[in-house]
């Protein structure tokens, strides 16, 4: 008689029941699975927690956080999405905080998924904030994503009053997979860039756009923010930076600059620099530049682009 048994293994929730502070993320005693997390588990930090990685973690599968997780200089975390189906962030903040200090990577390795790889999350009474002062990389190049719908980070933050915050800083790698984007805000909501970013190279342009603004998403440049992108976008039908409201509501999108953006563009752009379209009918889109804007180098179609099939309005608001 042969008797033939399969088994499946699922990913596992590991959620913190650790102190409220002061906890170590290497203690299984600190997890409601009473094991330190392993690549196959998704974990999960609540409100009101503060978790340290202060030595190499390992990997885990994905990681959403409504307290705070602090990785430290002596810290590394490994987030490499293998199993899941598609849906929220590969790391999801939900009105909590990241603080990298030591060395934090962001894979997706699922080749069917359609994931952002960090998502800026809803949450009614708590802003997100990321920040970076050690090392950061983020990979979406496998992922299934379609011309420029795919993104490294997303915001879906639409409570009124709420802002998720990026704070640029350390050393940054950005993996975007061809055409798509870094920065969407596929949900709407408010989103702050602070800290100083340089993306690419004059060896490096990147082909993907920077930012895309819709769904009455409002992304501000803070003054303290110093921001360069080398661009070898080849969608000539976009921009690098672009405002897109496709909603047929107010109040459209909006982008702020109060600090120092720069945009250069190679030999192979095909892109405008700034595409500028409200395409809902009582849609505004609105450019509010108090900082410094400036696009470099070859834009074969323009660098900057406003109307095509508008039913809204646009709104340009820069001192002279």
């Amino acid at each position: 008689m042969l008797s033939i048994f399969c088994f499946s293994v699922n990913a596992a929730t590991a959620t913190w029941v650790g102190p409220a502070t002061g906890g170590d993320w290497y203690s299984a005693a600190n997890w409601s699975t009473s094991a330190i997390p392993t690549a196959a588990d998704s974990v999960s930090i609540p409100a009101g927690f503060t978790v340290t990685a202060s030595d190499d973690e390992g990997t885990i599968n994905r990681l959403s956080v409504g307290g705070k997780l602090i990785i430290t200089t002596s810290g590394t975390l490994i987030v490499n999405q293998t199993d899941s189906p598609n849906g929220s962030g590969i790391v999801a903040l939900e009105g909590g905080e990241i603080e990298n200090n030591g060395v934090f990577s962001v894979i997706n390795s699922v080749t069917t998924s359609s994931n952002t790889v960090i998502q800026f999350a809803d949450n009614a009474d708590r802003d997100n904030l990321f920040t970076n002062n050690g090392i950061f990389s983020l990979d979406n190049t496998l992922g299934a994503y379609a011309s420029t719908t795919g993104r490294g980070i997303g915001l879906d933050m639409v409570s009124p009053g709420r802002v998720s915050t990026f704070k640029f800083g350390g050393t940054m790698d950005f993996k975007i997979k061809t055409g798509c984007c870094l920065i969407e805000t596929n949900g709407g909501g408010n989103l702050t860039l602070d800290g100083t970013l340089v993306l690419g190279s004059t060896n490096n342009y990147k082909d993907l756009r920077f930012i895309k603004i819709l769904q009455g998403g409002s992304v501000k440049v803070a003054a303290t923010a110093n921001i360069t992108v080398y661009s070898g976008f080849t969608n000539s039908s976009n921009g690098v930076i672009n405002l897109q409201s496709a909603t047929t509501t107010l109040p459209g999108s909006s982008f702020t600059n109060e600090g120092v953006v720069k945009i250069y563009s190679g030999a192979a752009t095909t892109a405008y620099g700034l595409y500028f379209n409200a395409q809902g009918v009582a849609a505004i889109n609105t450019l509010n530049n108090s900082g410094s804007l400036s696009f470099y180098g070859n834009y074969p179609k323009g660098a900057f682009y406003l109307g095509g099939n508008v039913a809204g309005a646009n709104s340009i608001m820069s001192p002279l």
